[in-house]
């Protein structure tokens, strides 16, 4: 199974998003460990996310860097147009448990050679599955080696929509319908702001007794929405064990430094 394999390991679902049920195992015996229990509860959260197909587990050698996305538009004539990288802050850099998207932000900062050497890494991984009229998302560890690809989907990235409209003031939906359609889409100049999403899991597994400080989060300047995606009752379970995050925010602001703040 593990022949030629480096620890540590990552075991993932091959058709679940949102890192639901991806682990990581340093040593042959927490891999046997995490797939017997990957397997044991895979159908339930397949079924519970409503996802389609058959259930798969994926194991890959665990690769170290800063983790950034691209979404891409690509023509019905082999176009591929990159927006802006998008900066990914896993639960598991931060100490959390999982490896779900904890904080993404854009702009990100980076150098413009080191935007263009990412940009090229996803060009080469669309044009490697021949991609045609759709929108691609990419994820990206930059490395010190340079940039390795996580995977590639033929589909829109999550929350990018609200993303690249309050930091770029583009409407990527209609961009997306737009090259479906056979039209260019409208790419993003210089940045008008700084946009974050931000996801909050229960910081133990069990049932909900109460959610507070919702009012105080809503009340902050950055906030556009904080939605509760639970409610008292429900089952909160670790993105591990196939559970979903308790709080989501969405936030913007001209002022990047507020904008931190009020993450």
């Amino acid at each position: 199974l593990i022949k030629g394999f480096s620890f540590p390991l990552i075991i993932k679902p091959s058709g679940l998003s949102k890192a639901l049920l991806v682990t990581r195992c340093d040593n042959e015996a927490e891999l046997r460990e995490s797939l017997e229990h990957t397997f044991k509860i895979i159908h339930r959260t397949y079924d519970a996310q409503k996802y389609p197909g058959r259930p798969g587990v994926l194991v890959e050698e665990m690769m170290q860097g800063d983790m950034y996305s691209v979404d891409a538009y690509v023509t019905h004539d082999g176009q591929i147009l990159c927006l802006p990288p998008v900066k990914v802050t896993t639960a598991h850099s931060q100490g959390l448990p999982g490896f779900y998207g904890y904080h993404q932000q854009l702009p990100v900062g980076l150098a413009d050679s080191e935007v263009e050497a990412a940009f090229e890494a996803s060009r080469s991984t669309v044009k490697a599955l021949n991609l045609s009229s759709t929108t691609a998302h990419i994820e990206l560890f930059r490395t010190p080696q340079g940039w390795k690809i996580i995977e590639v989907a033929a589909r829109i990235g999550g929350y990018r929509d609200m993303l690249y409209r309050e930091a770029y003031g583009i409407e990527h939906f209609y961009n997306d319908l737009a090259i479906r359609m056979g039209k260019q889409p409208t790419m993003p100049t210089e940045p008008s702001g700084h946009a974050a999403l931000v996801k909050f899991y229960a910081d133990e597994e069990g049932y909900i007794d109460f959610i507070d400080g919702l009012a105080e989060g809503r009340a902050l300047s950055s906030v556009i929405y904080l939605t509760e995606q639970a409610k008292r009752g429900d089952l909160a379970l670790f993105a591990g064990n196939g559970g979903d995050h308790v709080i989501e925010a969405g936030l913007s602001n001209k002022d990047p430094e507020q904008l931190d703040r009020d993450v």
